[in-house]
């Protein structure tokens, strides 16, 4: 994977992440990514097939699922 592939995992996040609210608020994520999976391939078509698709679906998975952990900002220390 290269960064051209990288950036296609993150607009595919941004642009799916959210999916699963049409089925429900609670857990949106999981419901997303199961939505998203039947999308991706026809989204990609053309650009992606066989393993390197089967890669950057499995990218997509982590950015996704990253927004539903709990982040708790650390304070900046300048000049570390």
């Amino acid at each position: 994977m290269d960064e051209k592939d990288a950036e296609v995992v993150i607009v595919l996040a941004a642009v799916l992440h959210d999916l699963g609210h049409a089925v429900h608020r609670v857990h949106h994520e999981e419901f997303g990514i199961g939505i998203a999976e039947s999308l991706i391939p026809d989204i990609l078509k053309g650009v992606y097939e066989g393993n390197d698709l089967g890669i950057i679906e499995g990218e997509f998975f982590m950015p996704v699922m990253l927004t539903k952990r709990k982040w708790r900002p650390s304070p900046s220390r300048p000049g570390r």
